[in-house]
């Protein structure tokens, strides 16, 4: 089995508008004997410096989903009260009309104490100032 290509995130800390590209659902391993699943998201940064880069993130599936997970749907326009139909195709990409490519969102990155880089995701700033 080929090993799998690392993936290289934008992590410079700031605010960047983002373009939802791909969702996908991918099974993994994590503990010994246990088998999840987790959604993988790519977006790419629109505009600025950082113009096109891409920005990874991945989240837990569960039942319930985490709040990392509601906040990133609400973010690209979802309404989520913690459950989430989630669809996916054949190759585990998800099918949902609402959680279409090109969604915009807003992508927040900060580093912790460590250097260790986080993104917090919410709603586009067009999406803001248009409902104030």
């Amino acid at each position: 089995m080929p090993k799998k290509k690392v993936l290289t995130s934008l992590t410079d800390p700031g605010e960047y508008e983002v373009v939802l590209k791909d969702v996908r659902v991918e099974r993994f391993n994590p503990g010994r004997g246990v088998v999840g699943q987790r959604v993988c998201w790519t977006l790419a940064v629109d505009g600025g410096e950082h113009d096109k880069q891409p920005i990874y993130l991945t989240m837990p599936l569960l039942d319930e989903l985490p709040w990392s997970a509601c906040k990133a749907l609400r973010a690209f326009g979802l309404e989520v009260n913690g459950k989430w139909s989630l669809q996916s195709d054949a190759a585990g990409r998800v099918v949902d009309p609402k959680l279409r490519p090109g969604a915009r969102a807003r992508a927040t990155i900060v580093k912790d104490r460590l250097g260790k880089a986080s993104v917090r995701l919410g709603p586009a700033a067009s999406a803001v100032s248009g409902s104030a």
